[in-house]
Formats: structure tokens, C-alpha cells, sequence
């Protein structure tokens, strides 16, 4: 990996590259101030001999000013995919944090449609399209791992954001703790079942899964101070696997029509299923641990009692920023990693996270004190 001084600041929309101030390898001097003078008082007719003296001393003065500056960075946000929902506020993200750091340029890349291979070669070719360092939303941790471990271990930093890859050689991860979503997940139950059968259903990935597995054990933890008011009547493990998901779904519906609600630790059975389309009986509500905006309308419409989820802007943010520490500075002694705190969506706060979400595809951070929150 060439000094980030070889490369040039990519175009953006063809125009030329980014403008940069004259850089300097000694002091910084002043510039005539009116009526010919330096600051300091110094006439401007002695800067004839402050020059000489300057170049005299071997100090190198760079005038070239398409030369970005030494110390510049480019770091790569890679999403999912370009027609998933998130892509949005990971471009205006990404195009803010860039505007807000003259050293650092911030790009945002993504497979056109989902493909854990797509994004696999994605993340494997940054190196030779001078990029530094990158942050990436995993679409798969299994297809991914390979990959992260080959570049991590030459030296090229990889930060996860919102959801990270165990056992990985990964340096920094941002984004919520599993544990804490599974809590999350068993909190929402009894507000879920008011007024139905003091039931619930759980679809889980197993208790060895190794990002899921913490989910399910929070899950299963917090549910235990909740047996007076509910117990889990049947938990059936999909292994990550959507045609498994729908069918064991489907199946235990029928078995177990009258159960409180469903939760589902991970979006499986609903990916790809058509909006009107339903898998559970009628008035049977989902507990979902998966935070994107194509589940807002089954929110509003109840098919979806409580949404687990994590403020994805922030996540994003603090992956970017410590992509761009890791990129200048190296492997830190202190880890970069950075937990976003796990939020609840339901009927009663929909509307201030869609404005929320909003206010993230413009690139704006969201401050919930200056909106009444």
C-alpha cells in the first residue's frame, strides 16, 4: 500500500480534484499583510532575504497545489446494496462526514443489489483502488470473514458497523451489543401480548450461531424475569436460513394458532415476503429485532407490535471515525470500538423515527432534545 501522498483526491461528478492549500515541509510563514508589511511588523522588502535564508537552509517549499496533503486519508463505507433501504443515509453519511474533514475523503460503495459475493470482491479489490482503511454493514459474516482476516492481518484496517463478524481479525466494531438486543427483544413481549394468551414464540439461529447465539442468550435471560407474566411456549431454531424460517413459521402457526405473539430475532422469514402477505394467524403480533424502514408500515398497521433496533446514523459515524483514526494513526493501543445504545420502536414513537430516518437521508444528525423528545 503506496503513502497516501501518491494518490490523488478522486473526482466527484467529473469535476476536478479536491482543492488543496499549498503544504509545506517547514514553518508555516505569514502572508504581506496591506500596505506591503508582514505581520509582525516585518517590512515586505525582507523577505527577500528571509527566502534566501529559507532556501539556503535546504527547507523544500511544495507549490504544486493539485497535490493533496500528506497526511490525507481515503476510507470506503461499504453498505449492503444500493436498492436496500439504508443505502440512502449511508451516502449522505458518508458525503457529510467527507465535507466535514479536508483530509479525508469519505466514499461510499455498495453491491447494485444484495450479494454477500459482490460485496466479498468489493471489500478484497479497496487496496488496489487506494483506499486506507473501510468501515462495511456485513451482509454476511460467513462469506465475509475470509476476506476482513486476509486484508486486517496485512495491515489495512476494517471496522464493522451495526452488526459486527465474530471471530474475526476485524479492528474496531461499532454498533449494538447482541446481548442487549435479545434483552431488548424479551422486554417488548409484554406489552406485545396485552390482552392475548400469555404466550410467545421464539425463531432463533441457535445458541451456537456465532453472532446470533448472544442475541438468543440475552433473549433467554431477561425472559426468566418475566415467567409470572409470560412463558416462551415453543423456540425453533431456523439456522439463519429464510425457506427454513417461513416453514417452521408457517407449521408452528398452525400447531400453536393461539399463541401470544411471535418473536423474531433476525428479519428471516419476512425477506422477500410481499407486503399484503401474512404468516402468521390474524391479530398475532411480531416482536422484530431487525431495524430497517421496509418494516415501518407493519409497525402502523400492527402486524408488527415492537421493532428492536439501534440509532444507525450514529453507528455509522463513529465506524467512519474510527476508520479515519485507524487509517492515520495505525493499530491503537486503546480499542476503537464504540457500542450504540439498543432502541425500541413501536405504534406510539413510529413517527419520530421516520422523521428520525428522514433527517439521516438529508446527511442531518437528529438531535432529539431539539425536536421535544
Amino acid at each position: 500500500m503506496g503513502s497516501p501522498c501518491d494518490k490523488r483526491v478522486p473526482a466527484r461528478g467529473g469535476g476536478p480534484s479536491r482543492q488543496t492549500h499549498q503544504r509545506t515541509t517547514g514553518p508555516t510563514h505569514s502572508t504581506p499583510a496591506a500596505g506591503g508589511r508582514l505581520c509582525g511588523g516585518m517590512p515586505a522588502a525582507g523577505m527577500t532575504v528571509v527566502w534566501c535564508l529559507v532556501m539556503g537552509a535546504g527547507w523544500e517549499v511544495d507549490r504544486d497545489p493539485d497535490r493533496p496533503p500528506a497526511n490525507l486519508v481515503h476510507i470506503a463505507v461499504i453498505g449492503e446494496a444500493m436498492d436496500d433501504p439504508t443505502w440512502a443515509v449511508i451516502k449522505a453519511t458518508a458525503k457529510s462526514m467527507d465535507e466535514q474533514d479536508r483530509l479525508a475523503v469519505v466514499e461510499a460503495l455498495a453491491p447494485t443489489t444484495c450479494s454477500p459475493r459482490q460485496q466479498r470482491e468489493l471489500l478484497r479489490d479497496l487496496p488496489s483502488r487506494g483506499m486506507d482503511a473501510a468501515c462495511i454493514f456485513p451482509t454476511d459474516a460467513d462469506a465475509l470473514r475470509p476476506v476482513i482476516n486476509e486484508l486486517a492481518r496485512s495491515g489495512f484496517p476494517i471496522v464493522m458497523a451495526g452488526r459486527d463478524v465474530p471471530n474475526s481479525d476485524r479492528w474496531a466494531y461499532c454498533g449494538p451489543i447482541e446481548m442487549e438486543v435479545g434483552r431488548a427483544a424479551a422486554k417488548a413481549c409484554s406489552a406485545a401480548i396485552q390482552g392475548r394468551p400469555a404466550t410467545v414464540m421464539v425463531l432463533h439461529a441457535g445458541t451456537e450461531d456465532l453472532l446470533y447465539g448472544n442475541r438468543y442468550l440475552g433473549f433467554k435471560k431477561e425472559s426468566r424475569l418475566y415467567a409470572s407474566s409470560w412463558k416462551v411456549l415453543r423456540a425453533v431454531d431456523c439456522g439463519r436460513s429464510r425457506s427454513e424460517a417461513v416453514r417452521l413459521v408457517k407449521f408452528e402457526s398452525r400447531k400453536y394458532a393461539r399463541s401470544g405473539c411471535w418473536v423474531f430475532l433476525d428479519d428471516w422469514p419476512l425477506r422477500g415476503l410481499p407486503i399484503g402477505q401474512r404468516l402468521l394467524p390474524e391479530g398475532c403480533p411480531i416482536v422484530l429485532c431487525n431495524g430497517s424502514p421496509r418494516y415501518f408500515d407493519r409497525i402502523r398497521d400492527g402486524r408488527i407490535a415492537a421493532m428492536v433496533t439501534y440509532d444507525f446514523r450514529a453507528s455509522l459515524a463513529k465506524a467512519i471515525a474510527a476508520a479515519r483514526e485507524l487509517a492515520r494513526s495505525g493499530p491503537s493501543q486503546h480499542s476503537l470500538s464504540e457500542t450504540t445504545a439498543v432502541v425500541v420502536i413501536t405504534r406510539n414513537n413510529l413517527a419520530d423515527h421516520e422523521a428520525r430516518w428522514a433527517a439521516w437521508e438529508k446527511g442531518e444528525d437528529w438531535r432529539e432534545e431539539a425536536n421535544g423528545e
